[in-house]
């Protein structure tokens, strides 16, 4: 039974003091005694000195049961109150015939009991998802509701040309300042998430603004800032970037970009990225980390042409892939029906899409080697000196 607060009662040295007080204030009984007939008797000293002795000792005993009164009563108050305090308690425990019951049939601890296998897969594609339920940071069961809505806001959210409204920038600036990014993205060792959403940052926020070609570098480094807070678990600081433009800028200009940036996205950042998507078609569809680093390399390469920039991401990161895979192997068939169906794309939609990325590859500029150089590296397999396919007549 949980104990009251009984305030200061357990203070027994305030309670006798209490009685001695008491005591101390009642009056002595006079040193005589009246006779029946209301005379009043002389005593002597002895007899007064024992009934005031008398009177003390009943006092005491009249303060003595008074205080076990009180403290009685209050003991029967407490478990009366224990009592009205146990009854919800009981109520809480006792269900009225009428309640639903709340007991389920699914083991929340097994996940495979609650995974609910796609309506619309085909019987002889792999349900990648379901072989992916133990890793729990797949979400597995979460995974393709997730790519679902990328593809609604990837509509919503397409970039359009804008360069008509930028009197001071041009293609090639553009493609100098995406190569850039690539070399700070090196250099920070970032996500390639960050990289992809910096350049999303730039060509929306291009959109809707115009700049001088003063502050394009600017623009940049703000945006990969930006990105970096976003996606990046230790984002570098502002010094940082200020050094990696020379100190063209002062902080305080970061700032200000910074907050005019995201004041003319709308604080939107979640853009739906081709690098997601090109990593959930490889992993679905299981192939090598060589052909992925080698679609990797074809998409980064994108990034840097401008006319790239209206198409999905989902669209250009199938075609990339679909690019990788004839690399790899120009005389078999690629494009499986895993991957038709995890992209929502066939390869005949792919196709034109296909040989543009692979007409941007053939020609690079020569001025802008960084991302051929990056992919040239054993890291990345060297996959940037694999031949790309032969022009398509037309």
């Amino acid at each position: 039974m949980p104990k009251r607060v009984l305030g200061n009662i357990a203070n027994f040295n305030s309670v006798r003091n209490l009685g001695v007080k008491r005591v101390a204030e009642t009056s002595p009984k006079p040193l005589c005694k009246k006779s029946k007939n209301q005379t009043l008797e002389p005593t002597t000293e002895n007899d007064c000195r024992n009934r005031n002795k008398e009177n003390i000792k009943n006092d005491c005993d009249t303060t003595t049961r008074t205080l076990e009164l009180r403290v009685k009563n209050i003991r029967i108050a407490g478990e009366c109150q224990n009592d009205v305090l146990e009854k919800p308690k009981c109520m809480v425990n006792q269900q009225p015939q009428s309640t639903i019951s709340l007991e389920c049939d699914i083991d929340f601890s097994n996940p495979i009991s609650y995974y609910q296998k796609p309506s619309d897969i085909p019987e002889d594609v792999e349900d990648f998802d379901k072989n992916q339920i133990a890793d729990v940071f797949s979400e597995p069961q979460y995974a393709r509701d997730v790519f679902n809505y990328y593809k609604r806001k990837e509509v919503e959210l397409r970039c359009t040309k804008y360069l008509h409204n930028q009197p001071e920038i041009s293609k090639s600036m553009r493609a100098v300042l995406i190569d850039w990014l690539v070399e700070v993205q090196e250099s920070f060792e970032l996500n390639h998430e960050t990289l992809y959403l910096a350049v999303k940052v730039i060509d929306h926020y291009l959109t809707r603004e115009k700049i001088p070609k003063a502050k394009f570098q600017l623009l940049g480094a703000t945006a990969i800032l930006i990105a970096a807070k976003y996606d990046e678990r230790i984002p570098p600081s502002i010094e940082d970037f200020l050094y990696i433009c020379d100190n063209a800028y002062s902080r305080q200009d970061v700032i200000v970009q910074e907050i005019d940036i995201l004041k003319k996205l709308d604080f939107c950042l979640g853009y739906p990225l081709s690098y997601r998507f090109l990593r959930r078609y490889a992993r679905c569809s299981k192939l090598s980390m060589e052909t992925l680093t080698l679609a990797r390399y074809i998409l980064e390469m994108s990034l840097m042409e401008y006319d790239f920039i209206e198409f999905e991401d989902s669209l250009i990161s199938a075609a990339a892939l679909l690019l990788a895979l004839k690399m790899k192997q120009p005389h078999e068939q690629c494009w499986s029906k895993s991957l038709k169906y995890y992209s929502g794309y066939d390869e005949s939609h792919l196709i034109t899409l296909m040989y543009k990325l692979n007409d941007f590859i053939s020609t690079p500029k020569l001025n802008l080697k960084t991302i051929r150089n990056k992919y040239s590296h054993k890291i990345f397999f060297e996959v940037a000196k694999i031949n790309p396919l032969p022009k398509r007549k037309v």
